[in-house]
C-alpha cells in the first residue's frame, strides 16, 4: 500500500507559526522555504518576535504541519543563522525558486517561477507553477523533469511541457472575481432601481386615477375645514352689517318726514 503523499504549496507555508510542543511557546513565522539542488525543500527561515537575525529550522524537524500552525518537539531545534548546508559554499543565501527563469533544454523559455509545492512527508518539490505574465496562464510542470536549479535559473527536460497542467493565474482570477462581484452588484442594483420604479408608476397612476379625494384628510364631525370656517365668518359679519342696516333704515326715514 502506497503512502498518501500530503502537498502543500509554499505560499500556504509562508508566515505560518511555529510552536514548540514541550514548552508550548511561540517560536516565530515562516519567512522563507529553502530548496536544494535535489529538488528539495531543506528546512525554512523563521523570524522571531524579538530577535534580529531569522532563525533555520531543518524540515527534518519539523513535527506536523497543521493547517494553521507547525508544530516542532522543542525550541531547541531552531538554530541561530543560516544552519543549512548548501552544496555549493560560493552561493550567497538560499533557493527560493520563486522568481528565477524556467528554461527547457532544447533552449525554449517557459516563462518565471510564482511559485512550487512540495511534499510534507520528505521535502520533495511536486509543481512549480511558471508564467510568462501577470495576465497569461500559469503552467503547473512536474518537479521531477528539473534538470538542475540556480539562484536563477530552473533547468527542465524537453518533455516537462507535454505533462504541464494549465493554470489560471493569480491575478487574472483575482480580476475576474472582482469583475463578476461588481457585475452582481450592478444587477442588483438595476434590479432595485427596476423596482422602485415600477413603484412609483404605479402610485402616481392611482393617484390619476382616484384624483386627489383619497389623500385630503376629513375634518372631524362638527368641525368645519380652515377656509370654510373662514368663509362662513365672513358671510355672517356681512349678514349682521346688512340686518343694522335694515334696523335704522326706516328711522332714518321718518326723521326726514317729521313735520317742521
Amino acid at each position: 500500500m502506497e503512502t498518501e503523499i500530503t502537498e502543500r504549496s509554499r505560499s500556504a507555508v509562508l508566515c505560518m507559526r511555529v510552536i514548540s510542543i514541550s514548552e508550548g511557546l511561540e517560536l516565530g513565522q515562516i519567512r522563507q522555504a529553502v530548496v536544494t539542488q535535489e529538488p528539495r525543500v531543506a528546512g525554512f527561515t523563521v523570524r522571531g518576535r524579538r530577535a534580529r537575525n531569522d532563525r533555520w529550522l531543518a524540515f527534518a524537524a519539523v513535527s506536523s504541519f497543521g493547517e494553521d500552525r507547525i508544530t516542532v518537539e522543542s525550541q531547541k531545534l531552531l538554530s541561530r543563522g543560516n544552519g543549512f548546508a548548501m552544496p555549493d559554499r560560493r552561493r550567497r543565501g538560499p533557493l527560493s525558486l520563486v522568481g528565477s527563469r524556467a528554461f527547457t533544454a532544447g533552449g525554449r523559455v517557459i516563462g518565471r517561477v510564482e511559485e512550487f509545492s512540495f511534499s510534507t512527508e520528505d521535502g520533495r518539490v511536486l509543481w512549480l507553477e511558471v508564467s510568462n505574465g501577470p495576465l497569461r496562464e500559469r503552467l503547473r510542470l512536474p518537479g521531477r523533469f528539473i534538470i538542475a536549479i540556480s539562484p536563477q535559473t530552473v533547468m527542465f527536460k524537453d518533455d516537462a511541457l507535454d505533462e504541464a497542467i494549465t493554470a489560471e493565474s493569480t491575478l487574472r482570477s483575482g480580476i475576474n472575481a472582482a469583475a463578476g462581484a461588481v457585475g452582481e452588484a450592478a444587477g442588483s442594483l438595476a434590479g432595485s432601481t427596476m423596482q422602485g420604479a415600477k413603484k412609483l408608476t404605479a402610485n402616481l397612476t392611482r393617484l390619476r386615477d382616484k384624483g386627489h379625494s383619497d389623500d385630503v384628510e376629513e375634518p372631524p364631525a362638527g368641525k368645519k375645514p380652515m377656509v370654510e370656517s373662514r368663509l362662513c365668518a365672513e358671510q355672517e359679519t356681512v349678514k349682521a352689517i346688512a340686518e343694522h342696516a335694515e334696523d335704522e333704515g326706516p328711522a332714518a326715514d321718518n326723521s326726514q318726514n317729521k313735520p317742521i
